[in-house]
């Protein structure tokens, strides 16, 4: 056997690496002793002096710096803390490791997963089920392999049988020769081959296997029994000041390196990209003896308001470089991190160990090297099994860049997890890992991904990337256990306990140095200070809110900022959502009438309140929606309201433990990336809640009721309204808010809440089950109310492999060029029942679809229709915009420049500037954007719901590096592939109207439907009927045609808003705004319309002629030329013109009342009303009689649906393949004065 390279548990490579290899460093002298004596004081002179050329790989010249005076008699004093991290004795030998084949599936999964996991190229597909027995040595020999490709005979067979092409393969991001890669232990690919080698040898077992112990190797980690009890949350002892920072040398030299770290995204090595040393003795953390660490100026410290991560234990450290000070800004009242300040946290988790004892296993350092403003350095290290050794985590993600998600097993029962063992090595438990499962003996661990890391501290504070070291975190408040238990938070809104030495925290770091300029006695900064500008500040409104916003101050901020990942993303959430305490932000005095501007209920039709005192949920449909009730002991039916705050978005978010859907809105798991599930976040939001003052706006109904056509019934979306202090209705509103609390607290969703959290991953309903997703009912003692009973962690990673793109159909040729459906049509043999029907389903739309676009490219009229810019709406005022470059309503109306008709139904007043944009940018902003984001780079909120939807095989395409890419580069990837854009324009169409075959879940579609257009809700989202794309655009096709259907007809009023409004009531058009307008014409442009025949009946006592709009549609090119008809302003045009979306003519009544009723009509311009000729009005050319769908309409509407991806297509090649701006947002009228980002 070829000698092992695994390092990711305990291997000789790693053992060697700690003794002598170095990736990013030059080995320093990091055993020193601790210098005495010195100089004064630092008072911020000293500093990093000037080092030589090279790198992170050279050698560093004596730094200029000053150390502090080391006083005599200082010393490290043990520590008291009220969250003691006893931890496990650790050894200066190695031992045997047991590895899960579950785990070893992921190192390949996330190393080959885009090939042979995500599809199977080369003929290797693998899955975790068939992975032990499709995975041999044939793919270790290929990983061994020298071969760039081996050569081929014209058969297209290897000449050579044993010849193996390198993988991963040569051009990928990790490809390269074995030579390259074989003394380089920490590779991950070096790792993954000799994990499979030892796998192999044990004969591939389903389970686990044992990676025997290396030799040689000693850690600086070592803990032995007595040491192992001193650890804390603070450290190991607590410091005095006379003893920190006095170490010069090694301190100053690793200051100079740290400056020095650069990322280098060109470069094969994971650490050289991430720009950190390999291992985590290469850093300032080379001990976790905090005496030694003080003398080197590392410091730990714990927030006051600390982030809730899957309940691990976490001690926090900081180094500032030499010289340097954390200073406290006095305007702003934050702290300013100097440059390359580094900040370490490793996570431990809670385990039985062999003796029984309980203790802390660490399983991961996170690192920080702080650059505000700038791209900060950060990664994480991993722990190995003996905890002697931590190495940087460089599994890429697909596109080649580190790292990547990683799911971790542990052995958090070791007694038990030994006694099955013992049972499996001697044959009685066939399966030792679900035997481990089903004892409870093991978890999982996540490490989140670079993606999600950058998605959290991109709202750092200061742009820092730093989270959890502002003035209220530093500053402990003192909290204890039993304050804890009986009212669920401490004075300040502190709900973790703190004790000891915690209290002192902030006096300390003020004394090490650490924190500078910051007088606590008269500028200290609490929780309870007043948010909001100095002449409107806002209080807390009861101690309620207080506690929320200490909670969210630490799990929410630092997403819902203005900074942060989802205002980013969404610029609409930035004044709405600031949780961060200060001028702008805070949640003291959130307003009950705000609501989200995205996610609404049922199709769009409901809006969702962020915050509500109610304790009931809206009622719905049944079918959509799941009445929030738990049965009484005894009872078969639901009879109890489960009391809670169901009707705010913020709630049902923090409620849930996984991604749900309820009354056709999605409820995504909050807070965002955080594994695990903390039962005290729904309880504290709950409260805050129901804690406001507030009164029900309409007394006179009830809440109380499960019937939607009850008169009494109370459905609106926020049904109360606050009532202020010094209202004289003030003190009754807050004893209902007390009873309203109490309530909360006493019911199954209060203090008695929490779903079930041993572990992270639904083990026994995902991976030893069939469900893709958790489900309600899955655990026995919770309630049946729609939302899932358990987490579950999705490895997720929605990046692409960089090199030349290919389609992701590799037989498009083959179907959108041949139509050869041969492959389909035998596939769907094999299936049976409803995927049987499905898949039917989705071919006979494919079919549709490939028909149409076969030799199908848009015309000269459609592409300038394309690429001019149409008045759309009205852009979103903001104070420091500036329009005065914008045309406004009042400037509309010449030939140069028409008028829209919206201008007129909406009433918009004349001095309204006009937001103006290409129809593709319209289309893309309220379909596309949902999951390729805003700059087309697959980035979008909901790419990242449908790989947790699809357990992590749901994949976006990337337009801006794929088919449209490279940036600014003419489009040559797809001109590469398809050889020119006709074919190109076919392929796009194809993909998003049926040639995509994963599927999306209804949940995603639903809301990209219901999408607002210019911040305006759909009256009625149109009903998505298949997992594609475009089928929004299909059904507003669709409704182009429908609308009106069954209602009486007025063509004198359609020019009005009322009538216009009625017309298109029901039909998910918005008259508000452009959208009617434009999927009028998208949908009618080189695709006439049908002419709806109008039916003239008598309605009444006594009866009176009337015009009746039935689905009575017939084919536009059977109306003969110069023939008067209808159009949808209710004029009569002289013929039918291209522009007419919406063509009418009245059949000839025969009763002589109706005649002249129909004689006598007028359209809105004054007009005869246009009879339909006689030829019209056969069964040849009529489309349907009745509401369901017909060939002709599902044409109609494919076609117009083609033309929408025609319109995005020219969209995307102006802001991609060209370079040019992307147009902005209505809502971003900044950029009007600074360029548009690409």
């Amino acid at each position: 056997m070829k000698q092992l390279h695994v390092t990711t548990r305990l291997t000789l490579a790693v053992l060697l690496a700690v003794s002598g290899f170095s990736a990013c460093f030059a080995e320093p002298s990091l055993r020193r002793a601790p210098q005495a004596g010195g100089g004064a004081v630092s008072g911020g002179e000293g500093g990093v002096g000037p080092t030589t050329p090279g790198g992170m790989g050279g050698e560093i010249a004596a730094p200029v710096c000053v150390a502090r005076e080391a006083v005599k008699g200082a010393e490290c004093r043990p520590v008291t803390s009220s969250e003691p991290l006893r931890q496990r004795v650790v050894e200066n030998v190695a031992q045997d490791t047991l590895y899960f084949t579950e785990t070893l599936f992921g190192e390949f999964n996330s190393l080959c997963g885009s090939c042979h996991v995500a599809s199977n190229l080369g003929g290797l597909g693998v899955t975790r089920s068939n992975f032990s027995t499709v995975i041999d040595d044939k793919v270790v020999s290929a990983i061994h392999s020298n071969t760039a490709h081996c050569e081929l005979g014209s058969d297209g067979l290897k000449k050579d049988k044993s010849c193996f092409s390198f993988m991963p393969p040569d051009g990928s991001p990790n490809g390269k020769p074995w030579s390259e890669r074989e003394d380089k232990p920490n590779d991950p690919v070096t790792r993954l081959a000799g994990l499979l080698e030892l796998w192999i040898k044990a004969e591939r077992p389903a389970d686990a296997f044992t990676i025997p112990a290396a030799l040689g190797g000693t850690t600086p980690y070592a803990i032995d029994a007595d040491f192992a009890e001193t650890f804390t949350n603070i450290g190991t002892c607590i410091p005095d000041a006379g003893m920190v920072a006095t170490e010069l040398d090694q301190s100053c030299a690793l200051d100079a390196r740290f400056a020095e770290l650069r990322k280098d995204p060109d470069s094969s090595l994971g650490e050289k990209q991430l720009g950190l040393p390999t291992t985590l003795d290469q850093t300032d953390l080379n001990t976790l003896d905090s005496a030694e660490l003080a003398r080197h100026g590392v410091i730990a410290y714990a927030p006051t308001y600390p982030l809730w991560s899957d309940d691990a234990g976490k001690l926090r450290h900081v180094r500032v470089p030499q010289g340097q000070s954390i200073k406290f800004n006095k305007k702003t009242k934050e702290f300013e991190i100097p440059k390359n300040t580094r900040f370490y946290k490793t996570f431990m988790k809670k385990i039985l160990d062999r003796d029984g004892t309980e203790r802390f296993r660490k399983i991961e350092t996170r690192l920080i090297v702080s650059r505000p403003g700038e791209d900060s350095l950060f990664g994480t290290y991993l722990w190995n099994e003996e905890e002697t050794q931590a190495t940087l985590l460089t599994e890429p993600l697909n596109n080649g860049r580190p790292f990547k998600d990683k799911l971790l097993t542990l052995v958090t029962n070791v007694p038990q997890a030994d006694e099955i063992k013992a049972e499996w090595e001697a044959g009685k438990v066939r399966n030792y890992s679900k035997e481990l499962d089903y004892a409870g003996a093991v978890r999982r661990y996540a490490v989140p991904s670079s993606e999600r890391c950058i998605q959290c501290h991109m709202g750092g504070p200061g742009r820092s990337f730093v989270l959890g070291f502002m003035p209220l975190d530093i500053h402990a408040r003192p909290c204890d256990r039993a304050t804890l238990d009986a009212q669920g938070h401490c004075d300040g809104g502190v709900i973790e306990p703190a004790s000891g030495d915690q209290l002192t925290q902030l006096e300390r770091l003020i004394s090490y140095g650490v924190i500078s300029n910051y007088d606590i006695a008269t500028e200290l900064v609490t929780l309870e200070d007043p948010q909001g500008p100095d002449g409107a500040p806002r209080k807390y409104r009861t101690p309620e809110e207080l506690t929320a916003q200490g909670y969210v101050l630490g799990n929410c901020a630092h997403c819902h900022t203005p900074e942060g990942y989802p205002s980013v993303l969404n610029p609409e959430l930035k004044p709405l959502l600031d949780f961060r305490p200060g001028e702008d932000g805070g949640i003291f005095g959130f307003p009950l009438d705000r609501f989200s501007p995205r996610i609404t209920r049922q199709l769009g039709t409901v809006q969702l309140p962020y915050i509500t005192p109610s304790l009931r949920d809206l009622v719905s449909k049944p079918e959509n929606w799941m009445a929030k009730r738990y049965k009484d002991q005894g009872s078969m039916t639901p009879t109890q309201f489960i009391d809670a705050p169901w009707r705010s978005l913020i709630y049902r978010n923090v409620d849930t433990p996984f991604t749900y859907g309820d009354d056709l809105a999605i409820f995504p798991h909050m807070p965002l990336n955080t594994p695990g599930f903390d039962c005290r976040a729904p309880r504290i939001l709950g409260e805050w809640m129901v804690s406001i003052p507030a009164v029900r706006k309409h007394p006179e109904l009830v809440e109380d009721v499960l019937t939607l056509t009850d008169p009494q019934l109370d459905n609106e979306p926020q049904p109360y309204v606050e009532v202020q202090e010094g209202h004289p209705q003030y003190l009754n509103a807050v004893v209902k808010a007390q009873a309203r609390l109490e309530t909360f607290r006493n019911g199954l969703r209060g203090n008695n809440y929490c779903p079930e959290t041993k572990d992270i991953v639904d083990v026994f309903g995902i991976v030893y089950g069939s469900n893709q997703v958790p489900a309600d009912g899955a655990v026995k003692s919770m309630p049946l109310e729609g939302v899932p009973d358990r987490t579950h962690w999705v490895v997720t990673d929605v990046t692409d492999p960089p090199g030349e793109w290919n389609p992701r159909r590799t037989d498009w040729k083959t179907v959108l060029v041949d139509q050869n459906f041969a492959d389909s049509e035998a596939a769907l043999k094999n299936l049976t029942g409803v995927l049987f029907q499905l898949e039917q389903a989705r071919l006979e739309r494919e079919k549709v679809t490939v028909a149409l676009l076969h030799d199908l490219k848009p015309s000269p009229g459609f592409a300038a229709f394309a690429r001019e810019k149409l008045p759309f709406g009205a852009w979103l005022k903001k104070e420091t915009c500036d329009f005065s470059g914008v045309p406004k309503v009042a400037d509309y109306g010449s030939a140069e420049r028409p008028r829209a008709r919206w201008m007129d139904l909406a009433a918009v007043p004349a001095e309204t500037p006009v937001y103006e944009t290409v129809p593709g940018a319209a289309v893309y902003n309220m379909i596309c954007v949902n999951c390729h984001g805003p700059d087309a780079d697959s980035r979008g909120r909901q790419a990242v719901t449908l790989q947790e939807l699809t357990g992590g095989t749901g994949r976006v395409a990337n337009f801006r590096d794929g088919f449209f890419g490279p940036f600014a580069d003419k489009g040559v990837n797809r001109q590469r592939v398809f050889g020119s854009d006709e074919v190109a324009m076919r392929y796009l169409p194809w993909m998003a109207l049926g040639g995509t075959r994963t599927t999306i879940p209804s949940l995603i579609l639903n809301l990209v439907s219901a999408t607002p257009v210019l911040g305006v809700t759909r009256p009625e989202a149109p009903p998505v009927v298949n997992a594609n794309m475009l089928e929004t655009a299909r059904a507003l096709c669709r409704a182009v045609v429908k609308r009106g259907n069954s209602k009486g007809f007025h063509p004198d009023k359609l020019n009005s808003s009322a009538g216009s409004a009625e017309l298109h009531k029901g039909s998910g058009l918005i008259v508000a705004n452009g959208d009617a307008e434009l999927w009028g014409a998208l949908c009618s442009f080189d695709n006439p319309a049908p002419i709806h025949a109008i039916t003239v009946t008598s309605t009444g006592n006594p009866p009176a002629p009337a015009l009746f709009l039935y689905s009575d549609y017939f084919d536009a090119s059977a109306y003969p030329a110069g023939t008067p008809v209808g159009n949808v302003r209710g004029g009569v045009d002289s013929g039918l013109l291209p522009g007419n979306d919406f063509p009418w003519c009245i059949q000839q009544p025969t009763d002589a009342a109706q005649l002249a009723f129909v004689q006598a009509a007028r359209s809105s311009d004054n007009k005869p009303l246009p009879i339909c000729p006689p030829a019209l009005l056969t069964d040849e050319h009529r489309w349907l009689s009745d509401e369901t769908s017909t060939p002709k309409l599902e044409t109609f509407a494919t076609r117009g649906a083609i033309n929408a991806g025609w319109a995005v297509f020219y969209y995307m090649d102006q802001i991609i393949s060209q370079g040019q701006p992307r147009t902005p947002s209505f809502n971003e009228c900044e950029l009007l004065t600074e360029p548009a980002k690409p």
